[in-house]
């Protein structure tokens, strides 16, 4: 960080990745927690020799800047106050005849970082440090061991597997294609990414302005690096082995760049994502003239059938059930009857006639 953007930064209100403390002569006992915070998050600039009052930063230098930066550095590199030893860059200022030093915390590879023990984990969050609860604690737990948390042996057999739920997954994958009986299914991105040991479930949900896909875990890098790199670093790796075998899942890629690029090709919109500790959400705004409706009170009440049709409908209002039957894999008589369901609870209506007329979502 040059001098110039230092200043900068003081003359700001807040910055989710830089933190002042006072530190006139010794190394505040707060300043662990932002250590923490900074290695647990994204990283972050911590500045000795500034006191923050109120909105604004007052220069006041520190006293022995040899030391005070000998003392700090040597506890994060001595591995015995935190759980692993921080790697740190020092960098010393003058402004105005005030000696100012600041540090930067590099967001760490393993987490969770703490000091004496797990309680003391702290997370970014706006401009302050947050003590981490036990479940985003958890998160980075499991994150740690990123890749191998499939490889551990479970207690149950092939017999304990539900022989009917095995049949309608085949019967289902039969009327996706009948000459292919492996079909590229949307959820396996969902399965071979997800946090499967997080209290938390895969959720789908469908909106009128979007669809939005949250899974449990947080992404092992972020959406710039996963767009430009075509990397494969799924979560679940034995998992996305079987469904590539299955041709479930491409072969190649870890597909951000593919999806990004053609949703934006196609709405005219980004797909939006926010990435925690314990889960990610990612969103894909259709960027359409529909009504502002929240449609998961609705959706409860409908098959995977029913919700498959309504979406393809937010897509294209002029969709057949010709080519309904041919996404869904099912004859036009059950498209139709579908269909009729939908409009019985109220949730579409068609405008015109049969040939030449569009299919409407209705207001409530």
């Amino acid at each position: 960080m040059k001098k110039e953007e230092l200043v900068q930064r003081l003359e700001d209100i807040e910055w989710e990745d830089f933190e002042v403390k006072e530190a006139k002569s010794e190394v505040p006992k707060s300043s662990w927690e932002t250590v923490s915070a900074f290695s647990n998050t994204s990283g972050g600039w911590l500045i000795f020799g500034v006191k923050k009052e109120g909105k604004e930063y007052a220069i006041q230098g520190v006293s022995n800047a040899e030391k005070l930066s000998q003392d700090f550095i040597g506890v994060l590199r001595s591995g015995e106050k935190f759980n692993k030893k921080i790697d740190v860059k020092c960098e010393k200022y003058d402004l105005d005849g005030n000696t100012v030093l600041a540090f930067y915390i590099l967001s760490s590879e393993k987490k969770p970082v703490y000091y004496g023990n797990l309680k003391n984990t702290f997370l970014r969050s706006g401009s302050g440090d947050q003590r981490a609860i036990q479940e985003e604690i958890d998160a980075m737990l499991r994150d740690s061991a990123f890749g191998t948390k499939d490889k551990e042996t479970t207690k149950f057999s092939l017999e304990d597997l539900d022989k009917d739920t095995l049949n309608q997954f085949k019967n289902h994958l039969k009327n996706l294609d009948p000459t292919n009986p492996y079909n590229n299914l949307t959820e396996t991105k969902l399965l071979v990414h997800s946090d499967y040991f997080s209290t938390m479930k895969p959720r789908i949900r469908v909106f009128l302005d979007r669809i939005e896909f949250m899974n449990p875990g947080s992404l092992p890098f972020s959406v710039d690096i996963l767009r430009k790199q075509e990397l494969t670093l799924p979560r679940n790796p034995i998992l996305i082995k079987i469904f590539r075998i299955l041709k479930l899942v491409e072969n190649a890629r870890y597909g951000f760049d593919k999806m990004f690029n053609g949703w934006q090709h196609y709405y005219k919109v980004e797909p939006l994502v926010e990435n925690e500790i314990t889960h990610y959400i990612i969103s894909f705004p259709f960027n359409k003239n529909v009504p502002e409706k929240d449609l998961e009170k609705d959706l409860e009440k409908l098959n995977p059938n029913q919700r498959t049709i309504l979406q393809e409908i937010i897509k294209n209002k002029y969709i057949t059930q010709k080519e309904l039957s041919k996404i869904l894999g099912i004859n036009e008589k059950n498209v139709r009857n579908n269909i009729a369901k939908l409009k019985e609870i109220g949730i579409i209506r068609r405008i015109g006639p049969d040939k030449g007329g569009y299919w409407e979502i209705i207001e409530k």
